[in-house]
């Protein structure tokens, strides 16, 4: 009996220790999963340093109380945290990108690499620009692209590490890096100068969204109206006018107002990028980006030749049209342009890619091979956006941009007057090249 009753105990010990390690294991799945549905975040502290856990904010709203995945839990004043951001994987970021994409589009693909590239994820981002390439051999920002990745990862087989590039805000700009000094907004185009060049760029099959300020459309009927204006006599035809596409609307009254009517052209507000600014994000800024806009060429804190293009981590609209006008209106004396509306092929954007040989234009430092040669499909995409751009005359944008860095820049569109002849005294035998050369503003 006393054998039996001593088993009895040891028995109802043993399934005492059992239920408790049960309950304990219960405990430990149940924080567990209170973790993976209460959303993990990482609290930056302005000391430096960094905490993650579940973040509430105490009754007094003055803490934060940061509960540990280990179970721990560590209350911190507002005034010592810099930001609180959540937590999720590279990986499943990824995974998550990847299942929105459209896997048959490249640009999808391209951007989903561009994010992964950014954020060390090179393996993925090599996948995917590889993929973009078979859908489209001539996507050129995935080309671009590659190259940066796979010298990368050579460097990270080499036992070089990963070397981290800034994010980069599509298109195809890879590889921001910040130029030395902070960017002044002041350098940048306003939102009134961009919705002038849109409107002077606008095409009839552009679909862009129209903004018509200060009642412009009353205005417009009433003054066609008092002006005896044929159409406007016309029962319903005031009617018929509002019907119109805004776009349509738009070209019928800069085909009916004076060419000094500029009050009513600043209320024409296009709120959107119409095509030609779609195609220099997409086919002209990622080689620009590339080869021209870098620290050591025309991206860095100074013009170079007189010449600086912006290249920030940060990227709006404002970067981009400035970038733009940039290069529509440098020209070198005697006409030679970096954009030729009339003679799309000498655009020194073009013959300055061309290998030394097949250059018309030759540029006056080395510099790499962009457009292999004039068939190279890159080279024809630039060459048809140059052609799609309005032409003989170039449009009168109105900009009230000071270009800064004592940039000079042709905002007028008129060619200039012809550079001075050069003394060729004693410089007899040096080549026409050589010449330009000299004369050329890229040349310190």
């Amino acid at each position: 009996m006393h054998n039996s009753g001593m088993d009895a105990i040891v028995s109802v010990v043993i399934r005492g220790v059992l239920m408790l390690k049960k309950l304990a294991l219960t405990l430990l799945c149940l924080t567990l999963v209170a973790f993976s549905v209460a959303q993990m975040r990482v609290v930056k502290l302005k000391s430096g340093s960094e905490i993650k856990g579940v973040v509430t904010t105490t009754p007094d709203g003055k803490s934060y109380e940061i509960r540990l995945k280990s179970g721990g839990q560590i209350k911190i004043s507002k005034d010592q945290v810099l930001s609180i951001e959540s937590v999720v994987s590279q990986s499943q970021d990824y995974q998550g990108r990847l299942a929105k994409i459209d896997p048959n589009s490249p640009d999808e693909r391209f951007a989903l690499a561009e994010w992964a590239a950014a954020n060390g994820l090179l393996d993925e981002a090599l996948e995917q620009l590889q993929e973009a390439l078979k859908l489209n051999k001539d996507h050129i920002r995935s080309t671009l692209l590659l190259r940066q990745v796979e010298r990368r990862i050579a460097r990270r087989q080499d036992g070089g590490g990963v070397t981290q590039v800034g994010p980069t805000t599509g298109r195809g700009d890879t590889a921001y890096t910040p130029d030395a000094v902070e960017l002044d907004w002041n350098w940048l185009i306003d939102k009134a100068d961009i919705s002038r060049i849109r409107l002077e760029e606008l095409r009839t099959t552009d679909r862009v969204g129209v903004k018509f300020q200060n009642n412009v459309l009353n205005r417009f009927i009433d003054a066609q109206t008092a002006q005896g204006r044929r159409d406007f006599l016309q029962p319903g035809f005031a009617k018929k006018f509002r019907s119109k596409p805004n776009v349509a609307k738009v070209f019928y009254i800069l085909k009916n107002i004076g060419i000094n009517d500029t009050a009513t052209k600043d209320d024409l507000v296009i709120n959107r990028d119409p095509q030609f600014m779609v195609d220099f994000k997409k086919d002209v800024w990622p080689f620009v980006a590339q080869y021209c806009a870098s620290t050591k060429c025309h991206g860095g804190s100074e013009p170079l030749g007189g010449l600086k293009l912006f290249k920030y981590k940060l990227r709006n609209e404002r970067m981009d049209y400035t970038n733009y006008l940039i290069l529509d209106t440098f020209e070198l004396p005697g006409g030679r342009k970096m954009i030729n509306r009339n003679d799309p092929e000498n655009s020194l954007l073009l013959q300055y890619g061309l290998p030394l040989e097949t250059a018309r234009f030759k540029h006056p430092a080395d510099m790499p091979v962009i457009f292999s040669s004039r068939e190279a499909a890159n080279f024809k995409r630039v060459l048809a956006w140059i052609g799609s751009l309005k032409r003989p005359l170039h449009p009168n944008y109105r900009i009230k941009w000071t270009p800064p860095f004592g940039m000079k820049l042709n905002l007028s569109g008129r060619t200039l007057l012809p550079m001075a002849p050069v003394d060729t005294e004693g410089t007899k035998g040096e080549s026409q090249t050589t010449q330009e050369q000299t004369q050329s503003p890229f040349n310190r």
